[in-house]
C-alpha cells in the first residue's frame, strides 16, 4: 500500500515481541490468548494464534455484539 520500502523496517522492529510457542512457555499453564484483529504475522505467529489456547475469534464475536448494542443505544 505504499510502504513496501519501510517493511522490513518495521519488522526488525517488532523483534523480540512476537507472540511465540516459546514465549508463552513462561506464561501459566492456563493461559489464553486474545488479540483485537486484524492481526498481523509481524505480531504473533500461527502456532499461538491458531491454537487451543486462542480465543481471538470468540473475541472478535462478543466485540461485534457489543459494538451492535451500543449501535442500538444510540439510535433510539
Amino acid at each position: 500500500m505504499g510502504q513496501e520500502d519501510q517493511a522490513m523496517k518495521r519488522v526488525a522492529a517488532f523483534a523480540g515481541y512476537q507472540v511465540t510457542k516459546t514465549m508463552l512457555k513462561h506464561a501459566a499453564s492456563n493461559h489464553i490468548f486474545l488479540h483485537c484483529l486484524p492481526r498481523h504475522a509481524e505480531e504473533v505467529d500461527d502456532e499461538v494464534f491458531y491454537s487451543d489456547r486462542s480465543l481471538v475469534f470468540d473475541e472478535a464475536e462478543n466485540r461485534m455484539w457489543t459494538v451492535m448494542a451500543v449501535l442500538a443505544n444510540i439510535v433510539k
